[in-house]
């Protein structure tokens, strides 16, 4: 269904990413729903860092929020660290479909997030989220 729903929803989520690079915090009604499916999906944990403090964990869309349903599942969710889904979204980090590593932009090979190159992660992300969000790595760093 996500792979479907990507293909149907293309224009909306690419203006999805586009508002994710600047948007903060955007309120929808199934927000808390989607948080707490994620939150028990990955185990209340970062799963790049492994932090388990609520207050500052973020269920995040890897393919971006649209509105369509399909992109509204679990598996579609990762949990992060509120600094590292900024990364994330910004296109600076990155899972490695075929490794399950990390990949870190060439921007922050020189900050303290250089650590997180090369960690493994134990993500539980659909192959078509895992596909989507390398892809968009990749042509944030050419």
């Amino acid at each position: 269904p996500l792979d479907r729903a990507l293909s149907d929803d293309r224009d909306a989520v690419l203006a999805a990413e586009e508002e994710r690079k600047t948007t903060t915090v955007k309120a929808r009604p199934e927000q808390q729903k989607f948080r707490e499916a994620a939150m028990l999906r990955h185990g209340g944990r970062c799963v790049v860092t492994g932090f388990t403090l609520p207050t500052v964990l973020e269920a995040a869309h890897v393919i971006p929020h649209t509105g369509n349903p399909a992109f509204e599942v679990p598996e579609n969710s990762l949990i992060l660290r509120r600094d590292v889904h900024s990364l994330f979204d910004a296109g600076m980090i990155a899972i490695n479909p075929k490794s399950g590593l990390i990949v870190v932009s060439p921007e922050l090979k020189a900050t303290a997030y250089r650590k997180l190159d090369g960690k493994s992660v134990m993500h539980k992300l659909a192959p078509e989220s895992l596909a989507y969000q390398f892809r968009r790595f990749k042509k944030s760093n050419r």
